[in-house]
Parts: structure tokens; C-alpha cells; sequence
């Protein structure tokens, strides 16, 4: 799984030390990506057929769920601010994820 885009505090925890907690427990390999270039994350997502997590605390109408929704590149997101309503209403709940701290 590959995690990119900025990070911040979640549930009063800094995010990206949340993921690397929670990934502990997966049963696959975790790389961070941090902000780069658009085009060459993107580039490198389709190559790697990676699946993106969104984990927006809150959103009004995030860029990078429209870029990944655009580009064609798999995701998983929080569900928060307009997100939902900007997915088909059958594959919503196939990619929406409910914040919580543990």
C-alpha cells in the first residue's frame, strides 16, 4: 500500500506515525510517499498498481480523491466532507472508511 500527500494530526495523533502503527499489523508492505511532483506520483501509481489511501480528518471537495478518480488510480478514503457524494452510490461504501483512532 502506498500512502501519499501531506501529513498532519488525526485523532490527536500525527498521521503518518498512525499509519505506520496501524500497517504493523497488515499483511503487506507500507511505502510512504510524500508530496512530490503531481505527475510523477501519479506516474508512478499506475506503474505500481498501488492502492491509495486518502486520510482526510475533514474535506469539502479534496483535489487528490478528483485526481485519483480522474487518473483512474484505486483508492480508499475517509469519510468525510463531500467525498461520498462524489463517488457512485453502489462503489461508495467499497472504498469509504470510517476515521477512528485505533
Amino acid at each position: 500500500m502506498t500512502v501519499v500527500g501531506a501529513f498532519g494530526h488525526m485523532l490527536g495523533e500525527h498521521s503518518g506515525g498512525m499509519i505506520v502503527r496501524r500497517a504493523r499489523q497488515w499483511p503487506f508492505k507500507l511505502k510512504l510517499l510524500p508530496i512530490r511532483d503531481e505527475p510523477e506520483i501519479f506516474r508512478y501509481l499506475r506503474q505500481s498498481h498501488a492502492l491509495v489511501a486518502i486520510t482526510h480528518a475533514a474535506a469539502q471537495l479534496p483535489m487528490d480523491v478528483v485526481a485519483c478518480l480522474d487518473e483512474e488510480v484505486s483508492f480508499v478514503a475517509t469519510d468525510v466532507g463531500s467525498i461520498r457524494d462524489m463517488l457512485h452510490p453502489k462503489s461508495a461504501d467499497t472504498v469509504m472508511m470510517e476515521a477512528s483512532a485505533s
